[in-house]
């Protein structure tokens, strides 16, 4: 069994379809006995899944302490490593269900990261997964007196013009408008750095020094020390942004008009709920949906995967927020691309005063 690729999993489906997922090796056990009484419907994946079983159970005794997805149909049998935990469990469907890999994939927050170092500044672009350097200038080496700011910080004359025409520059960038800049390096330089860049979307001042001799692979495994800052960051901003297209008729809450604009072509983004599952069925066609629970049970899919890969097969994004960002009874949004109406329901089904 060899790993598979999302759009594999999303544009090359023959139904019927096994997905699941478990936390480690030790769990699948209490899965397997589950996914063979559920396969006594299915002959078809039953006789796959007993001969994949041994595959399965190699690629879980190499990774044993690793979560996994694993993905079964006529034409397509492979498995995914994830990064983050996911609770055990299985969907037989029309298609796969992706919504682990989906929340792992778009629920990672990007952000720019400053360095600042005696001798140079440097820019990186990262999330969780990668970093990449994307500018680098050395202080230009002038002989000249500190300058003191307040509590001892001390900033050479040719560090601060390098630090100035360099935070010129990076309020001219236009892919770092919407992202966090974390700044880290040397306390002084960073302290000098951090009051004299005024970034709308926000800055996060580190104390760590090191950050300046690590490699790219040693600042990914520092990401989690300021995620929850990034990830603040973020979920404010977009809170504004939110607000804004509220005000403009490009959001739709009401789920039959979700379900309707994003099989029509219309969404630009739709809005997921994070760890939120909603089990029923759903016809992208007529909008029409039944929701069976919060909770899996037989003859169920989860609703919100549906949205969210009918998302991604029409060119849109997704974007997973804290439940608090959705209005009591919805569950999901989405952003258009321009305004939508209706001759059922209403263009908007959330207050303004929701958020």
């Amino acid at each position: 069994m060899k790993p598979v690729k999302l759009n594999q999993l999303l544009f090359e489906v023959t139904p019927p379809c096994l997905s699941f997922y478990v936390p480690d090796a030790a769990s699948f056990e209490a899965l397997h006995l589950r996914i063979q009484q559920r396969l006594e419907k299915h002959s078809h994946l039953q006789e796959l899944y007993q001969k994949e079983l041994p595959a399965i159970h190699e690629v879980l005794k190499r990774h044993p302490e690793d979560p996994h997805g694993f993905y079964l149909s006529q034409h397509r049998r492979g498995y995914l490593p994830l990064d983050h935990d996911t609770d055990a469990h299985f969907v037989v469907g029309e298609s796969f269900h992706l919504r682990p890999v989906l929340e792992e994939l778009f629920g990672n927050p990007e952000y720019a990261l400053v360095l600042l170092s005696d001798t140079e500044m440097r820019l990186y672009r990262g999330d969780a997964r990668q970093v990449e350097l994307i500018e680098r200038h050395e202080f230009s080496h002038v002989p000249g007196p500190q300058l003191v700011y307040g509590q001892g910080i001390m900033v050479t004359p040719s560090q601060r013009r390098g630090l100035k025409d360099w935070m010129l520059r990076l309020h001219q960038t236009a892919s770092l408008a919407r992202l966090p800049v974390v700044v880290a390096g040397q306390n002084e330089l960073v302290n000098h750095f951090a009051r004299s860049f005024h970034h709308a979307y926000g800055v996060v001042k580190l104390d760590a020094p090191h950050f300046v001799e690590l490699t790219c692979p040693q600042l990914i495994q520092e990401f989690p020390r300021f995620k929850g800052e990034v990830v603040e960051l973020h979920a404010e901003n977009f809170k504004l942004r939110l607000r804004t297209l509220v005000r403009t008729g490009r959001i739709v809450s009401d789920l039959t008009n979700v379900i309707r604009a994003i099989h029509e072509g219309k969404v630009m983004r739709v809005l997921l709920p994070e760890k939120r599952r909603l089990w029923g069925t759903v016809n992208m066609e007529s909008g029409h949906y039944e929701i069976m629970g919060l909770h899996q049970v037989e003859g169920a899919e989860d609703i919100l995967d549906d949205l969210a890969e009918a998302t991604i097969r029409q060119g849109g994004k997704i974007q997973f927020l804290p439940e608090h960002f959705f209005p009591h009874g919805s569950h999901a949004m989405v952003v258009l691309r321009g305004e939508y109406t209706s001759a059922h329901t209403p263009v908007f089904g959330v207050a303004t005063n929701a958020w």
